[in-house]
């Protein structure tokens, strides 16, 4: 029989015992907390810098590190905190951030800290489908960034054919539609491998009216010196050929980037010219083809998507 000294000294011990066992998770749930704040806070990071650096890609691999480190120093990071790395033809670009994280109660326990990583990448690649797509169709070339280009043909100019000038019929028929998606863009997807329809005719007004209008909402930017999401810069598809009689269909091989500098001419001669781009769409308005895909040809319009 245990005597009362004996009994509060084993209730002692077993109350020893429980601020103990207490105190080991206090301290579990206190440093395990703080482990994935920093965790969540270097993925931020992480994203911020893949993110930025990609809009480089593919043409300026340097320029896209450049990038990812200095957003790293964004985030508050030391730019040795982080390894950036352009891979896969530089369409891949991947961003690791890590920093030791001391524990507090760990320590107690013989843990004293542990290495956090935040990891990010994207890919980037040519555009497989589109939205707000421009309705002019320009037969596939060898592009040269910043070399003007006729987007739309006037009567008796090199690249018209019998009643077709370069515009496309984008969700139905005639000068309304053909105006309307000539001022906003068409709301509907384009993929590559889509057979579209031309819009014959060259409907002088509704080329002026539409190209006009986009331009008088920017007039003072240039090819050189434009805002993200001006008007001015259009997507066209890139098609296989032109050369049809009338209302006919064409292929759709590709998508590329022009900004309008202007329309001229009358009735008949009535043209489009823009300056050829080299751009990325965010992945809202365009996909990209998967690496090795064989879907998309390279004519300057990338998209990217960040992946795991």
């Amino acid at each position: 029989m245990l005597r009362f000294g004996e009994e509060q000294g084993s209730v002692t011990l077993v109350f020893l015992a429980f601020l103990l066992v207490l105190t080991f998770f206090a301290a579990l749930v206190a440093d395990l907390g703080f482990y994935y704040y920093v965790r969540s806070e270097l993925a931020r990071a992480a994203d911020a810098a893949v993110l930025a650096g990609v809009q480089h890609l593919p043409a300026d691999s340097f320029g896209a590190e450049v990038l990812a480190y200095d957003y790293i120093e964004l985030n508050g990071l030391p730019r040795n905190s982080a390894v950036v790395t352009v891979s896969e033809g530089n369409s891949r670009l991947d961003v690791v951030v890590s920093r030791e994280v001391p524990f507090l109660f760990g320590r107690l326990f013989g843990v004293p800290g542990k290495t956090v990583t935040g990891r990010s990448a994207a890919m980037v690649g040519s555009v497989k489908s589109l939205t707000g797509a421009v309705p002019f169709g320009v037969e596939q070339h060898n592009f040269e960034f910043g070399k003007q280009y006729i987007l739309k043909q006037g009567a008796g100019q090199a690249g018209s054919y019998k009643g077709n000038f370069g515009a496309l019929a984008f969700g139905g028929h005639g000068a309304a539609n053909y105006r309307e998606n000539l001022m906003h863009g068409y709301d509907g997807e384009i993929k590559i491998g889509d057979i579209i329809e031309t819009e014959p005719g060259n409907m002088s007004g509704p080329t002026t009216q539409g190209i006009n209008y986009r331009i008088s909402l920017d007039p003072d930017s240039t090819w050189e010196n434009y805002h993200e999401g001006s008007p001015r810069v259009i997507k066209v598809p890139v098609v296989e050929y032109l050369s049809t009689k009338g209302r006919s269909e064409v292929k759709v091989v590709g998508f590329a980037a022009f900004f309008l500098e202007g329309v001229g001419g009358s009735g008949q001669n009535n043209y489009v010219v823009g300056r050829f781009l080299k751009m990325m769409v965010s992945n809202d308005d365009g996909t990209i083809a998967e690496s090795g895909s064989g879907g998309a040809t390279d004519f300057g319009l990338y998209s990217y998507r960040l992946v795991i």
